[in-house]
């Protein structure tokens, strides 16, 4: 993994390193003369070898979990829980490690800051405090996984009434290059479809930690606004799914204020990039519960409710980096993801017009903001879709809660799985379940303020600037 200090030596080729000298050490002893001189040598190096350094220098996440690709200028962090604050982590990824931990729900965070503190951060030594007031950009490493299928979807039904399917999620995970899994029946296995991206496979991604927020409210459908991901701030809303598009692909862009490079990839995230996280949440890595909502009236990041499904308060109840804010991350701790319970979040979910081509929205007044049909059947110009990787395509339907309707969701965008369903909801925390049809073009999810909300939550829009509407940023390489 690159940074701005090089490659980190393994523990493993260190080892290997120090036994290779030790053998170069003993062969010499055989043929000087000054033999004491190499006895000395040798004896340090073997000291080295079992020095607590050393020792301490050892692989600790074993869950298998792909190491973050951490792009130029990101900084990792950790938190300092007897300080209360964010400090940087060690560089060395898998080793050395105080960054991340799978194995004890402690995912991977990293942040982007300010030009002018960037150097001061980059070069800086682990376990220096990082300044909220430097900080630009949080975000959380999703790494690739399979995950075995829990529900048979043949079977699921419309029903007059509901039994809970909540369940914890078998998630395996697996590197790029390992042999995918193409599972269709319940019990099999399935490489998650989050983790190919157009033609190409990927470790894992980058998602903002906390909805989208921004710098400056000018003209609520400028694309050029640039974007914060903070926590305790209000979020970014009112701005048409196309321009929330546009202005994430902005942060990767040349002269990007976050100091991304351009093989950095940013776009607003796919339903099925959040299905992937609802569905490691429910794992034995993330919170294996449901997530606490966040309950501020006034759409403030990173907050949460003191009770399940607490009801609207106005400004944020408990921070997230309290006892009970850390209650609303995918974790449970203050290393999971946030706003995922109680934020209505564009997802890039679309419904496909008979022809097979995404729609723009519902009506001339009422659209995405990208060309094309809406559901009268004329089209409105725009912002041209950008490439099918970017989205997820649904097919064409005229009601959202049949038995029919429910058949069109995928498997691992957290929608069809969670039946069985009845009168709007399904049987995962009955939580809303409504799936896209000509009344409501695009996809939202994580629900409202007020209960019932969590991340199992999917709705649909017209794609439209609504006030009570954000969404979220993901980042990986291109």
């Amino acid at each position: 993994m690159k940074n701005n200090k090089g490659f980190a030596i393994s523990g493993m080729l260190y080892g290997i390193l120090i036994l290779f000298l030790v053998l170069v050490f003993s062969i010499l002893s055989l043929l000087s003369t000054r033999k004491f001189l190499v006895d000395k040598l040798k004896q340090e190096v073997l000291e080295k070898l079992h020095s607590e350094d050393f020792e301490n220098n050892q692989k600790i996440d074993s869950s298998g979990a792909s190491v973050p690709e951490i792009s130029n200028n990101m900084i990792p962090i950790t938190y300092d829980e007897n300080e209360k604050r964010w400090i940087k982590a060690s560089y060395e990824s898998e080793y050395n490690q105080n960054w991340y931990n799978y194995s004890e729900k402690k995912w991977a965070n990293a942040v982007t800051v300010t030009e002018a503190s960037r150097e001061k951060y980059l070069y800086a030594e682990a376990g220096e405090p990082i300044m909220e007031a430097d900080i630009l950009t949080y975000f959380v490493w999703v790494p690739r996984f399979r995950y075995q299928l829990f529900s048979e979807v043949s079977e699921i039904q419309v029903k007059d009434s509901l039994d809970s399917n909540v369940q914890i999620i078998s998630i395996a995970f697996e590197g790029k290059t390992d042999p995918k899994s193409f599972g269709t029946h319940k019990d099999e296995w399935l490489t998650h479809p989050a983790f190919t991206f157009g033609d190409k496979e990927v470790n894992g991604f980058w998602v903002g930690k906390f909805a989208a927020s921004n710098l400056e409210k000018i003209n609520i459908n400028d694309p050029a606004k640039e974007i914060t991901i903070k926590p305790n701030v209000p979020s970014f809303r009112g701005i048409q799914i196309a321009n929330a598009f546009l202005a994430s692909q902005e942060m990767t862009k040349s002269n990007n204020i976050y100091g991304f490079s351009s093989t950095m990839d940013s776009h607003v995230m796919k339903n099925m990039e959040w299905g992937a996280i609802a569905y490691l949440s429910s794992s034995i890595y993330g919170k294996e519960e449901e997530i606490r909502n966040n309950n501020s009236s006034t759409y403030t990041t990173g907050c949460a409710a003191s009770v399940q499904n607490g009801a609207e308060f106005s400004g944020c109840q408990n921070a997230y980096d309290t006892e009970i804010g850390v209650l609303a991350s995918t974790t449970g701790n203050i290393y999971g993801i946030y706003d995922m319970s109680g934020f209505w979040q564009y997802v890039m979910g679309v419904l496909a017009e008979e022809g097979g081509t995404p729609m723009s929205g519902l009506t001339e007044n009422g659209n995405s903001g990208f060309a094309g049909k809406i559901a009268s059947g004329t089209s409105v110009e725009g912002i041209p879709f950008p490439e099918s990787k970017y989205y997820d395509l649904y097919a064409y339907g005229i009601t959202f809660q049949e038995l029919e309707d429910y058949k069109r969701g995928k498997l691992g965008d957290a929608t069809l799985e969670l039946g069985n369903f009845s009168k709007g909801k399904s049987s995962w925390y009955e939580s809303t379940a409504r799936i896209l049809s000509n009344t409501g073009i695009w996809l939202v999810r994580g629900g409202k303020a007020i209960s019932p909300s969590n991340i199992f939550v999917f709705d649909r829009y017209n794609g439209d600037s609504a006030e009570n509407i954000s969404f979220r940023v993901v980042l990986l390489e291109s």
